[in-house]
């Protein structure tokens, strides 16, 4: 047998017994909390749109899905620039009246879309969504970087 296994031989159990309870107490308390916070999952992309005019633009849609247990409302929806810009927030007010606010429940989803074509596209660093409470809800980073990709392209 190896060295290693021989030191492990006169380890106290007995302490390693208590430490690994007292972990799974603690996860046991928390993980409740954890699993059921409040949680919106926030998409972004270039969407070609057709109008009544039967002209079309391509216009940034995004899309919000809750997918926490409870009901959240989302109240506003916009665009973050990037600090070189000058600019720092935007909201946007939908194309579509009585689109926001509107009440989520589990898994519900709501899709908005810039009321005007892309102008300052090069500017835009995020989108966000608001809720009641007053939360920010961003896009996740993977969602960011692919945002960017669709709009070097256009």
């Amino acid at each position: 047998m190896s060295k290693s296994v021989f030191f492990l031989l006169p380890l106290n159990w007995q302490f390693f017994s208590v430490l690994m309870t007292f972990f799974a107490v603690v996860v046991a308390l928390f993980l409740p909390f954890f699993r059921d916070r409040r949680n919106v999952k926030v998409t972004a992309r270039i969407s070609f749109i057709a109008t009544q005019n039967y002209q079309s633009d391509d216009q940034l849609s995004s899309t919000a899905t809750n997918l926490s247990r409870y009901n959240i409302t989302l109240t506003t929806w916009g665009m973050k620039y990037k600090k070189k810009s000058g600019k720092r927030y935007s909201m946007v007010i939908p194309d579509i009246p009585n689109l926001l606010p509107r009440t989520l429940s589990h898994m519900d989803y709501v899709t908005v879309w810039a009321a005007t074509p892309l102008t300052e596209k090069d500017d835009i660093e995020n989108v966000f969504f608001t809720d009641s409470a007053g939360k920010y809800w961003f896009l996740k980073r993977r969602d960011k970087k692919r945002l960017q990709q669709e709009l070097k392209k256009y």
